[in-house]
């Protein structure tokens, strides 16, 4: 089972960026850590120990990253928690702390941005970031596209223009009605059909 962990931090390094051969693109940059402490002395708030992480991402995350953040920028990073051996250049042993990356976001603690949103063709090796951590995207909307959206303001055609643009009234509502089943006290929807009960006049 994956440990997943949250972290507040700063990049502290350049971002690299490599591409496996079967096109998968891999992001890595080193990321520290620290807490804030209160000084017992000069009762000052000061950052504490500094701890270091290796973070990787994947895919769109990968390119998305290597776009948006820079060295010293303040970041937050979700994701899987790995911690691994390896030996030093003297044989000596060490452990290294890394982080497979699900998210990746500017702290506004710090900052401000402006956000664009990639279009979903243009995502890597077949995958989203947001699918790589087990969501999905939701598509855009644009103005005028909302799922609510009033009929009224709904630009709609009778499909019955003859071309001569007369919309004068023939005076025969009622043949209609008897034409179309309604029953009295009943009225059809000029644009969907349906059939709507007058209300009552009480």
């Amino acid at each position: 089972m994956a440990n997943y962990i949250s972290l507040r931090g700063f990049v502290s390094s350049d971002i690299t960026m490599s591409t496996t051969d079967s096109g998968l693109v891999i992001a890595k940059f080193r990321m520290g850590s620290n807490t804030r402490q209160q000084d017992p002395i000069t009762n000052q708030w000061v950052d504490g120990k500094t701890n270091w992480f290796q973070v990787s991402a994947f895919r769109a995350l990968a390119t998305n990253a290597m776009i948006s953040i820079h060295k010293g920028n303040r970041i937050v990073v979700t994701g899987k928690l790995k911690v691994t051996s390896y030996l030093r250049k003297d044989g000596t042993p060490g452990n290294g702390v890394d982080i497979e990356a699900d998210s990746i976001g500017l702290d506004l603690n710090f900052g401000n941005v402006t956000y664009h949103r990639t279009p979903s063709n243009s995502q890597n090796n077949g995958a989203s970031g947001a699918e790589h951590a087990g969501g999905s995207v939701p598509p855009d909307i644009d103005e005028g596209e909302f799922p609510n959206q009033d009929p009224e303001d709904a630009d709609t055609t009778d499909g019955g223009d003859n071309g001569d643009g007369d919309q004068t009234d023939d005076g025969g509502d009622d043949e209609r009605s008897a034409a179309q089943g309604l029953q009295e006290g009943e009225h059809a929807n000029e644009d969907t059909g349906e059939i709507l009960v007058d209300a009552a006049p009480y």
